[in-house]
């Protein structure tokens, strides 16, 4: 898997920081939130 950082990279940010501010801007929450988020999501479907 991919680190955050990686993804941000992956997706054409060239800065860790600029990937969250723009990551937030739009999802309203931090990857790391975003992350934390989905896997009780999924574990509540298992």
């Amino acid at each position: 898997p991919y680190t955050i950082s990686q993804v941000g990279f992956e997706s054409g940010f060239n800065n860790k920081v600029t990937f969250y501010k723009t990551f937030r801007q739009y999802f309203q929450c931090t990857p790391l939130e975003y992350v934390s988020r989905l896997e009780r999501e999924r574990a509540l479907m298992s």
